[in-house]
């Protein structure tokens, strides 16, 4: 069983699902998918490989140079599920590379995707990318493998919780911006998101991909933000992969409440996950008490229920 969404009419606004894997390690996947607004398509994709052990989560994210016709005609898609859409479809392949190098793979794999449907551009900027949060669990060991801000959490039996890779946000400086920006000169959201400076910051940060931190754009200076962990499954009892869209709300900065997500799920599962978060965002509609780029971003959870001893 692999499971890949890759095209907008199979995951559209939102999807939901559940599956029985029942092999030795792993005892069912459940996953919640909700875009952030009503129009424009959904950018985060995930993937299943029961087969090798490999679950992920990927945020796509465009470039400023849009697709060129031939590709946005027979796909439909932006470049950014474009770019979500090759690695959820490239760690979704039997390999037995470990998750660092099937990722710097995939990586190249977006490279000659983003060669063939944005030719001619040199510049960074204009380069479609993705996160990648992914696991590998096999024989009693999970294998973590995250790019920028696709968390990855380990909830054990005891009801406490593990996070082996950091979560790394790279929007701090921008939110911080944004946030003074609001509330200095009293402008409203989308009045300082439009603000010559927000523009500039914004740019600034694309330019900075794979240098200040990583996304997955085909460039091969990846390499050096790919953060690992191995460690055993012994008392794990579930595995959170999801996107930013679904990282509780914070101030810049400060490090998210994870045990909301961890609370969220013991109550009410993926779909109590998702409900939290949009819950808290529909409360800030203008995104004054928690700054973000938008009241919501898509959003992916991803649940995996191991296998327990009797």
């Amino acid at each position: 069983m692999k499971i890949c969404l890759t095209q907008n009419e199979e995951i559209g606004m939102g999807y939901s699902g559940q599956f029985e894997i029942g092999n030795q390690d792993i005892a069912s996947v459940s996953v919640e998918v909700q875009a952030g607004k009503e129009e424009g398509g959904n950018e985060d994709r995930f993937t299943i490989n029961p087969e090798d052990g490999v679950y992920g989560v990927f945020d796509g994210a465009s470039g400023l140079t849009p697709l060129n016709e031939t590709a946005r005609e027979s796909l439909g898609l932006t470049g950014g599920a474009v770019a979500a859409s090759v690695l959820a479809v490239e760690m979704a392949k039997p390999s037995s590379q470990t998750l660092r190098e099937k990722i710097l793979s995939a990586n190249e794999k977006i490279g000659q995707t983003f060669d063939e449907f944005v030719p001619g551009s040199n510049e960074v900027t204009d380069r479609f990318c993705t996160t990648a949060g992914v696991v590998r669990v096999q024989d009693g060991q999970i294998e973590i493998a995250c790019i920028a801000d696709s968390p990855v959490i380990l909830v054990k039996s005891d009801g406490s919780f593990e996070m082996p890779v950091a979560n790394f946000d790279q929007d701090v400086e921008s939110l911080q911006l944004l946030d003074s920006i609001v509330r200095s000169e009293g402008l409203t959201h989308d009045q300082a998101m439009a603000d010559p400076r927000m523009k500039a910051q914004l740019l600034k940060k694309r330019g900075e991909q794979n240098q200040t931190y990583g996304v997955l754009n085909g460039q091969p200076e990846v390499e050096g933000h790919v953060r690992t962990a191995s460690v055993s499954s012994e008392g794990v009892e579930s595995i959170l992969i999801f996107s930013d869209g679904l990282v509780p709300p914070a101030q810049p900065g400060e490090e998210p409440n994870w045990q909301l997500i961890v609370d969220a799920y013991q109550r009410g599962g993926e779909a109590e996950v998702l409900n939290t978060i949009r819950g808290i965002e529909d409360a800030d509609p203008d995104c004054v008490q928690f700054p973000r780029f938008k009241k919501h971003d898509d959003a992916v959870v991803l649940g995996i229920k191991l296998q327990q001893a009797a």
